[in-house]
């Protein structure tokens, strides 16, 4: 008896699992704003350091606007989705990766 107990409970709390599931990746399309304004803001103190030259930072500028334009269109359609959310997250991964590299291109380099 305690087994049948033990495995209507298993599949209980995996049957919620999957309805849960979905709530969960909402919280990721509400973060591609934040994540554009982190990345602006990321280059503008790099710009205001001397990190890096704002013509090399124009290139990912624009790609952000780009990928904030593509947001705001898809939202405002009512059509923005996991495989979209999905999508605009690697293109913001991509733009995080060429500050992170544009960075450290800036910064001298070790001689041992």
């Amino acid at each position: 008896m305690r087994i049948i107990i033990l495995f209507m409970t298993i599949f209980l709390v995996a049957g919620c699992m999957t309805e849960i599931k979905p709530y969960l990746k909402q919280g990721e399309v509400m973060d591609i704003p934040g994540r554009i304004a982190s990345q602006e803001k990321w280059l503008a103190q790099d710009v205001d350091r001397k990190t890096i030259t704002f013509p090399d930072a124009k290139p990912i500028l624009d790609k952000l606007k780009q990928i904030k334009e593509k947001y705001d269109r898809l939202r405002s359609a009512g059509v923005l989705g996991d495989k979209d959310s999905r999508e605009l997250n690697g293109l913001l991964d991509q733009t995080s990766d060429s500050i992170f590299r544009l960075t450290q291109k800036g910064k001298k380099k070790f001689t041992y």
